[in-house]
């Protein structure tokens, strides 16, 4: 027979005067002509130390652990043979243990830094004048042009520097946007424009990553009567984090962490800025005077 030992706890480390019920479940054994049955067994835990040490016959037993009005339950196989064995070595189903939060899933120390990869900021695509039939620009059809990748989630990069266009001369005319090469992990091309006086870019169209141009026919009234979204301030294809609901509450960029939904983000070296949709400059949050007062300085991008 084998000498089961063991010791019992609770989750906290205080040891435990626990009843241990050892239910035989193997079928009868047969050896030298004679036919053995195993008996259940019961024992207590020493209430000092909660330790214990029962003898065994060969097989199977469900084991039941009952301490302070809970039960855990678990198999263990003992095998033939004299000898101690901890009965933590023998188990032979997996002890479940249910998630109770909070409950630390990663804590580590690591030297050096955590990076994070994002597609880089696209270049400013460039323009040319064509024909196009039904187009509606003419010689006062100048605007300004943007680009942003977009990723196959969704993310977008921030938006590229100006592209000025030559306005178009005669009737049906278009002005062509000629989008540059999109690197690895580029799905799609967001292609922006101004209209009028102001300093915002809307959306004006989405093309493939492999289209190399597109032709935008629209004048000025056309493109005012549906105005898209802005184009996006920061680079949002690095990642960032996410609540146990799954939505996405702050995004990794290289302009530091911006929270999507609001005109809010934290600029590394700078501090804290808000975004301004007519000027569609980040305005640093400044602390001024004395007695202090808060402030905005003149913007960036």
């Amino acid at each position: 027979m084998i000498t089961v030992t063991g010791k019992i706890e609770d989750a906290t480390g205080a040891v435990l005067h626990a009843r241990i019920d050892f239910l035989s479940r193997s079928t009868p054994l047969v050896g030298a002509g004679i036919i053995t049955t195993n008996s259940d067994v019961s024992i207590r835990s020493n209430p000092s130390d909660g330790t214990f040490s029962v003898q065994l016959a060969p097989g199977n037993y469900q084991v039941n652990i009952s301490a302070d009005g809970q039960t855990t339950s678990f198999t263990i196989a003992v095998p033939s043979g004299t000898g101690a064995a901890s009965i933590d070595t023998l188990t032979t189903s997996p002890l479940l243990y249910p998630f109770v939060a909070p409950n630390t899933v990663w804590n580590r120390v690591l030297n050096g830094n955590i990076t994070v990869a994002a597609i880089a900021n696209p270049p400013a695509p460039t323009t040319a004048a064509v024909v196009y039939s039904g187009g509606h620009q003419n010689s006062a059809s100048s605007f300004e042009y943007q680009i942003a990748w977009q990723d196959q989630y969704g993310n977008l990069t921030a938006s590229s520097p100006d592209a000025r266009n030559s306005a178009p001369t005669g009737s049906n005319n278009a002005t062509r946007v000629l989008l540059p090469v999109p690197p690895s992990g580029v799905a799609s091309v967001n292609i922006y424009r101004s209209n009028a006086a102001s300093l915002n870019r809307w959306l004006l169209a989405t093309v493939a990553a492999n289209v190399t141009f597109y032709d935008d026919w629209q004048s000025q009234s056309d493109f005012a009567a549906a105005l898209g979204p802005l184009a996006p301030p920061f680079n949002t294809t690095a990642g960032g984090f996410i609540d146990s609901g799954g939505s996405q509450i702050a995004f990794l960029s290289a302009q530091g962490i911006a929270l999507p939904g609001s005109n809010a983000r934290f600029k590394a070296g700078v501090g804290w800025q808000l975004f301004n949709t007519t000027t569609s400059l980040w305005h640093t949050l400044l602390c001024v005077n004395n007695p202090p007062q808060l402030g905005f300085d003149s913007g960036s991008l």
